[in-house]
């Protein structure tokens, strides 16, 4: 099933309106985990 499609779509919009609120490291980091939360998802879906 994967995950719901309104927060993968909003999950890059949530990274974009933090840029200016948050260090770019951390939004770095944060944007860099969830990539690898959706590889794991696709991957899991592949079962």
């Amino acid at each position: 099933m994967g995950f719901d499609t309104q927060l993968a779509k909003a999950m890059p919009e949530a990274f974009a309106e933090a840029e200016n609120q948050v260090p770019a490291l951390l939004l770095d980091s944060l944007r860099e985990q969830w990539r690898r939360v959706l590889k794991l998802d696709e991957a899991i879906q592949a079962l």
